[in-house]
């Protein structure tokens, strides 16, 4: 599924899938590349009494985005023999779609136990539900599409999408479907949007209640990778130094560190609040310095963090995401007053779909190599 062009208010659905809940955005994009937030679902159901049709879902052009606790993607370079004496042909589709699913039946044992690792589950409850193929070469030579040239060797880029089967099995219709339809990690989503005005390397933050995560976008002698690591800070560490000293419930506790940020506390008040969280933000600063990061890296969070950006630590600067620029240096528009969010949060909402939007791997051969590798998804 690809747009060469948006027809007047196509519209998109949205579904950011998260281990607590999936929220839904509709979205209309008209001619002139703006952007309207036509509806927002703050838990989007696929069982029970609110659920949301199949059939439904399928008049929308659909794009889904998973965190990075649910699904993830893993990189790497193959070398393809050809089989002697073919040398001299000039490759063709039958022959590079039979060797990049030998070559993806060969690696997928290994790949899904790295992908189970890293999303702490059974190796049978990990999915593969894509597979693409990029960053050709014949002979050592770049090439769009080894399709037509001629060598002993074929070397590409094998990209494979894993999830949960408990996300498989609520969205088996549209993976199982023909012309599928776009799903990516909502982090690695971010990343590429990012990286289209940036230079590598270039790094993206994850913040959450239950923990956090870096991402790192690098050059590599194949392309380019994405190095994941994860921080040993959860935001919920935060509010706990707060609970501890405070005696009162959560929501109470919320409300106190809104009002804090929001510069709606005394000043004495405001003092001690940060003098009871400043161990746990010097244990996320050094949690950066101890991570890979490098260059430049964005930061969104779950909820605004008491700390002023950009700012350095180690080898890396952190900034704060620049919605207002991104979205003008890709020719999009929005109504600011239409999206109830943050900037931050607007971009993590959109950076899926300007993700679909400037995918390039939408190609004949990635076409026929999800089709041959469909017996490994189950």
């Amino acid at each position: 599924m690809k747009l060469d062009f948006f027809r007047p208010r196509e519209k998109f659905l949205l579904l950011e899938l998260a281990p607590r809940k999936t929220t839904g955005i509709l979205l209309a994009v008209d001619g002139n590349k703006k952007i309207t937030l036509e509806k927002f679902w703050d838990e989007f159901a696929f069982k029970g009494r609110e659920a949301h049709p199949i059939q439904n879902l399928k008049k929308r052009k659909l794009i889904v985005s998973a965190d990075s606790a649910l699904t993830t993607t893993i990189s790497f370079p193959v070398e393809l023999a050809r089989q002697a004496g073919h040398a001299s042909r000039p490759v063709s589709i039958e022959e590079l779609e039979n060797l990049l699913a030998q070559s993806v039946g060969k690696t997928f044992s290994r790949e899904r136990a790295a992908a189970s690792t890293r999303l702490g589950r059974d190796e049978l409850d990990t999915i593969l539900v894509n597979a693409k193929a990029e960053h050709f070469k014949i002979e050592r030579h770049k090439v769009m599409n080894p399709v037509g040239f001629k060598g002993k060797t074929i070397e590409a880029v094998l990209e494979l999408t894993f999830t949960t089967r408990e996300i498989f099995e609520s969205l088996k219709p549209f993976f199982n479907a023909k012309e599928g339809f776009f799903f990516t990690e909502t982090s690695r989503a971010a990343l590429h949007a990012l990286i289209r005005f940036e230079k590598a390397p270039l790094g993206f933050i994850a913040v959450k209640p239950e923990g956090s995560t870096s991402f790192m976008l690098q050059e590599t002698a194949w392309g380019t990778s994405v190095l994941r690591e994860k921080l040993n800070w959860p935001l919920s560490a935060l509010l706990g130094s707060l609970a501890s000293a405070i005696p009162a419930d959560h929501e109470v506790i919320l409300e106190i560190y809104d009002r804090h940020l929001n510069k709606e506390t005394a000043d004495h008040f405001s003092r001690a609040l940060m003098k009871i969280m400043k161990p746990q933000i010097e244990r996320f600063f050094s949690e950066i310095r101890k991570s890979k990061l490098k260059g430049r890296a964005y930061l969104h969070s779950s909820l605004p963090l008491p700390i002023s950006l950009p700012f350095r630590e180690g080898r890396v600067e952190v900034r704060e995401i620049p919605l207002g620029s991104i979205l003008q240096r890709s020719g999009f528009v929005i109504e600011a007053d239409e999206w109830p969010f943050s900037d931050g949060d607007v971009f993590m909402r959109l950076a899926p779909f300007l993700e679909f939007y400037y995918d390039k791997s939408d190609s004949e051969i990635n076409h026929k190599l999800r089709r041959r590798v469909h017996w490994l998804i189950q």
